[in-house]
């Protein structure tokens, strides 16, 4: 924070500040003021004065109101041409001045008729001044459409922004908790959607080596008995 004596010096500086003192200077420093973005030195000729372009560009940009880079360099344009108008109409009002002053130092100078013999002397001047003219109103209409519709097109984005409701905020899920009821009946759901098992089958004892395997009847030797044989045939 500043101390009181910084303040004093501070102020005491400003005041032998008083700007550009020689004429260069205020020259050089004299569209310092001007707010739009145009040129100014590349616009002002001989003869002009560079305070009512200033105030030309701050009337237009108090009616157009810019509100981004491209909608001012459109105001700038609006500027430019009309100030190139305002100049066109001087130097029309011009030719005509000289074109009857002149005519009027002669002899042969008709008062009735000194409008006429002014245009035909100036006849091919004249059209080539009217033929700028008409070229700068139309490139000042087109930009005044192009800028208007700009405009709109942004308010009504801005309109409708403000329009739109805004989403509701997303609740996170929370699961409630359940009573013992619950509980159980999902228990019993659980357990009747479990598959039941496949029963095992009873497993036999292998035969062991210390039982001997009786041979089979293909196996196995008769042997005649002759004595009950002979028994039962002496009967």
């Amino acid at each position: 924070m500043a101390t009181s004596k910084q303040i004093e010096a501070n102020r005491k500086n400003a005041q032998r500040s008083t700007g550009p003192a020689t004429a260069a200077a205020k020259a050089a420093v004299r569209f310092n003021a001007l707010k739009s973005g145009i040129d100014a030195a590349s616009i002002i000729i001989p003869g002009e004065d560079p305070e009512q372009l200033k105030t030309l560009a701050a009337e237009f940009a108090e009616s157009w109101r810019p509100a981004d880079p491209r909608e001012r360099e459109m105001v700038d344009q609006l500027v430019d041409d009309a100030w190139r108008l305002r100049r066109l109409r001087a130097a029309e009002t011009q030719i005509w001045t000289r074109s009857i002053e002149a005519r009027r130092t002669c002899q042969s100078h008709r008062p009735h008729t000194e409008f006429g013999d002014a245009f035909d002397g100036y006849s091919d001047t004249l059209s080539r001044l009217q033929r700028l003219v008409t070229s700068i109103k139309r490139s000042y209409h087109q930009t005044s459409v192009d800028l208007e519709r700009l405009q709109a097109a942004r308010l009504q984005a801005a309109t409708t922004a403000l329009l739109e409701p805004e989403p509701p905020p997303v609740e996170p899920l929370t699961a409630s908790p359940q009573t013992k009821t619950e509980v159980a009946e999902q228990s019993q759901l659980d357990a009747s959607s479990v598959p039941p098992s496949r029963p095992q089958s009873p497993a036999f004892p292998r035969p062991s080596s210390d039982f001997p395997i009786p041979p089979s009847s293909g196996d196995m030797e008769i042997t005649p008995n002759h004595e009950n044989l002979t028994g039962s045939l002496c009967r």
